[in-house]
């Protein structure tokens, strides 16, 4: 499982950094206190999606550069203790790193709740990684396939054809898309972002999915 709590934490204060805010300016954009921006920016607070989206708008940016992973994590996708000794010091203890993961899991359990899919493809568009899939789509039968490896649909057309076009221009984009599922035919707000390296080199795209108004078969 992906730390999502851990990569959050670490985007919000890298791109706070190039932006040139101070922890006070980001709380003041967002309507949220410092001391709680600097609790996010350690790992050591959960994050609502509600604060997420006015960190966002804050930030200028839109929701999937926050979940971009990291590239370095340890071998049970944990919390590393190297990771929390440099971000809090070295006298933070095991409760710290146990907190931490605990409020991963909380994190994990809020964003499945709300069906919300996030996924990244490479230049090939081939899925690298997906979370909260819908249950048509098992994770294990998407990594390493395209969308028209899945099955062919206009919804699956239009969806490939907008990865494409982010990846071309280096623009993120967004789109209504519908797909027939086995729950009836569902429409989705589709985020999709260019996916660059360390050195802003595009390598794919993410997307963020979240569900509306279902339509039943007819």
């Amino acid at each position: 499982m992906t730390n999502i709590l851990d990569t959050v934490a670490f985007n919000i204060r890298n791109i706070r950094l190039k932006k040139g805010f101070t922890q006070e300016q980001l709380a003041e954009l967002s309507g949220l206190h410092r001391t709680y921006i600097g609790a996010l920016e350690r790992g050591k607070r959960n994050i609502s999606l509600v604060n997420l989206k006015k960190i966002c708008a804050a930030l200028e940016i839109s929701p999937p550069k926050i979940f971009l992973k990291l590239r370095k994590r340890d071998k049970n996708n944990k919390v590393s203790r190297k990771w929390y000794k440099r971000k809090n010091g070295a006298g933070e203890n095991n409760h710290c790193v146990s907190s931490a993961n605990h409020s991963d899991e909380m994190f994990h359990i809020a964003l499945k709740n709300t069906s919300i899919i996030i996924a990244h493809c490479d230049l090939e568009l081939k899925y690298t990684w997906i979370y909260n899939s819908h249950p048509d789509f098992l994770y294990d039968s998407c990594i390493g396939k395209k969308d028209d490896d899945l099955g062919i649909n206009e919804g699956i057309l239009q969806l490939i054809n907008l990865k494409k076009k982010v990846i071309e221009t280096g623009i993120g984009a967004r789109e209504t898309i519908s797909f027939p599922l086995s729950n009836g035919m569902i429409a989705y707000d589709v985020i999709a972002e260019p996916l660059k390296d360390n050195d802003n080199q595009i390598i794919g795209v993410t997307t963020v999915s979240t569900p509306q108004r279902p339509k039943s078969k007819e």
